[in-house]
């Protein structure tokens, strides 16, 4: 076995003291670094080395407009007028005067009943009021020479009034017989035929005045001090998509439901054309308040950070974050009421790549100013 030789004590520190100034240079080296390099690395970030470059976003100016507090509600159509033209006495159909669907005057004659009967009372009761009045007459020619009581000439006219009752209520069943159209309107489907059997309070038809039409809708009792008569009012129909019927607030129940808490309102609606159909379901929109002088901003430049709403304003090329106060809201529109006052430019594109204070420029402007800019489409 062969033996290595065994290193001197100058030998073994050939290599050590190489080792000890390599370590000594290092540790100088790091110290360094974490005593000024460091810190004034961290302090600057990254923009110490470069500046990043502004960003582009698009922008419009905040405006002064109208806007309108609205109240939403849903309400069933009913016709202005509205009637079942039902039979008033038991008897027979003899004539049916209308078409369905067919647009009647006031005074129109409807439904006529068969009258023989009824015509043949009416004939009884007049004869017995003519007999009577007749005799009345005779006794009172004897009683001018005190030839007849006059206990009897006040029976006779008891008789008479009696007879006259009579024949007028005759006369009124055999005007029960027809049947006339209480108002100007449009009829229905008629239910019966000539010939039908019918009892009292038996359907005809119906007959709805549809020149206007209601709608009652409720709306809650923190608007009563808003709600007036006269106040305009729009409705909707899924049946006319593209279509908005104005109307106005015609009355208003003296009672608030006191389970809903709300107030029922009752608008009337024009309707020449005839479009809003009795039991038609609608959308109300009632303006409750209107400010002319509003200061309005697009929707899309609100971006919200929990429970507040902030707006970035662009002036000298810079993006600066704003707390706002919003009121009320309408399509694409938002009305501030603190923060914002009109004229001044706001980005409604690219608040999700800029902070307060970020360096911006304005789409299709060369001037970048944060003044107003002519808007480019967004690419």
């Amino acid at each position: 076995m062969t033996a290595f030789p065994k290193d001197t004590p100058l030998q073994s520190r050939r290599w050590l003291v190489p080792a000890i100034c390599s370590v000594i240079v290092l540790g100088l080296a790091y110290w360094g670094y974490t005593v000024f390099v460091s810190p004034a690395a961290k302090q600057a970030g990254p923009t110490a080395t470069r500046e990043a470059p502004p960003a582009l976003v698009e922008v419009a100016q905040a405006e002064t407009g109208t806007m309108k507090d609205m109240a939403e509600a849903v309400g069933t159509a009913r016709s202005n007028e509205a009637i079942n033209i039902t039979a008033k006495v038991t008897g027979v159909v003899d004539a049916i005067h209308f078409t369905d669907g067919q647009q009647v005057e006031a005074g129109t004659l409807l439904v006529t009943m068969r009258s023989e009967e009824a015509g043949a009372s009416l004939s009884g009761a007049e004869a017995v009021r003519r007999n009577a009045e007749l005799a009345l007459q005779r006794a009172t020619a004897l009683s001018n020479s005190n030839a007849i009581a006059t206990a009897r000439v006040d029976e006779l006219k008891a008789q008479l009034d009696s007879a006259r009752a009579a024949a007028a209520g005759a006369r009124a069943r055999l005007g029960d017989l027809k049947i006339y159209a209480p108002f100007t309107g449009k009829m229905g489907i008629r239910k019966v035929s000539p010939g039908a059997v019918v009892q009292s309070g038996t359907l005809i038809g119906t007959l709805d005045d549809l020149s206007s039409m209601q709608v009652d809708f409720p709306l809650p009792e923190t608007t009563m001090a808003a709600v007036k008569i006269g106040m305009p009012i729009a409705a909707r129909s899924d049946a006319f998509p593209d279509r908005t019927f104005q109307g106005q607030v015609t009355a208003i129940d003296t009672r608030i439901d006191p389970v809903t808490r709300s107030i029922v309102l009752r608008g009337t609606l024009p309707n020449p054309d005839g479009a809003i159909r009795p039991g038609m379901f609608l959308k109300v929109e009632a303006v409750i308040a209107s400010r002319e002088n509003a200061t309005l901003i697009s929707e899309e430049a609100l971006v919200p950070q929990g429970t507040k709403q902030y707006v970035f304003v662009v002036a000298n090329n810079k993006a600066e974050r704003r707390e706002v106060t919003l009121g009320a809201r309408t399509v694409g529109k938002a009305e501030i009421l603190k923060g914002i006052t009109p004229g001044e430019t706001v980005v409604i594109r690219g608040t999700q790549v800029i902070r307060d204070g970020s360096p911006v420029t304005v789409r299709g402007s060369n001037a970048g100013n944060g003044g107003p800019a002519k808007q480019s489409p967004a690419s």
